[in-house]
């Protein structure tokens, strides 16, 4: 890995040397955190059969192999990512520069002036003229949503530990509709759609 042999340092110590540590994201790596076990989540298939914990799968040493190191398998919490969110709203990590360059879509080949996928993150405008920057990640089994709103400081993260069509329709609901609502207008929605996702989920 480039960034390996630049730095002189493992992946995971130089992400966490550099941008977590002084983020205060603490809970957040492969194995360097001191993590709870019994706090780890149990992922299911949608049948509801166990799947495990990811640190029961195989890794390579101390880190998942190659086709996961330095494209996912981190592991984290809603508390991290929420400081994380708060830390790029300032310039303690990284400079407004810096930030213009992440959050600005990158043309890469085959690709036209029409592209949202910056350096990690997906960026588009909402119907008031904001800017949207967002990712997710699922194996099928867990899945992760990361919906931040940097022109008004508004995040939504959510996680789960089952992979199903509910959810999925769930987080896309809520983002079309953050994209284009009114705030107080989508805080009724949201409560609303809860409701009704809730007991679709425990059906």
């Amino acid at each position: 890995m480039i960034l390996e042999k630049v730095s002189g340092q493992d992946y995971e110590t130089y992400l966490y040397e550099n941008l977590w540590k002084p983020s205060h994201v603490e809970m957040t790596g492969y194995t360097r955190p001191d993590f709870d076990t019994g706090l780890i989540v149990v992922g299911y298939y949608r049948d509801d059969k166990v799947w495990g914990k990811p640190t029961d799968k195989e890794w390579d040493i101390s880190a998942p192999y190659w086709h996961l190191k330095g494209n996912g398998g981190i592991l984290s919490t809603t508390e991290d990512l929420y400081n994380w969110h708060e830390v790029l709203m300032t310039d303690q990590v990284l400079s407004d520069e810096a930030k213009q360059k992440l959050y600005h879509p990158k043309l890469r080949a085959e690709e036209t002036e029409a592209s949202y996928y910056a350096y990690g993150w997906n960026v588009s405008q909402t119907g008031r003229n904001t800017k949207q920057v967002w990712h997710n990640g699922t194996n099928q089994i867990l899945y992760a949503d990361f919906l931040r709103y940097v022109d008004e400081d508004v995040v939504m993260i959510l996680l789960s530990n089952k992979s199903h069509q509910i959810l999925t329709t769930f987080v896309l609901k809520y983002q079309k509709s953050y994209l284009t609502l009114t705030k107080i207008t989508f805080l009724k929605y949201l409560l609303q759609t809860m409701k009704q996702t809730e007991t679709l989920l425990t059906v």
